[in-house]
């Protein structure tokens, strides 16, 4: 449990890991959909990510000037990161 987000969080050395949630209530992964636990990486406070795919030999990385709400930010990355997803074919 990740007390400062009030959250379950998958972790790895520092670095976020993707995959499906491993709790009910946690929704979809800021990686997007068909992120594994593969893919790693962090996001920023409200305003930038950066994650990589072993598995797939991805690295994406997204910086804004523009700060969001909290859900609204998470639904960003989320679109975002389900686009690259499709635009790659997986």
């Amino acid at each position: 449990m990740d007390i400062i987000n009030n959250r379950y969080s998958l972790w790895a050395y520092g670095f976020h890991l993707g995959g499906r949630a491993t709790m009910p209530d946690e929704g979809e992964s800021a990686f997007g959909e068909r992120s594994t636990r593969h893919t790693f990486g962090h996001m920023g406070n409200r305003s930038s990510m950066a994650w990589a795919d072993s598995q797939h030999g991805l690295v994406v990385a997204f910086t804004c000037n523009r700060l969001l709400s909290n859900p609204d930010t998470r639904k960003r990355w989320i679109s975002l990161n389900n686009a690259v997803w499709d635009a790659i074919g997986v």
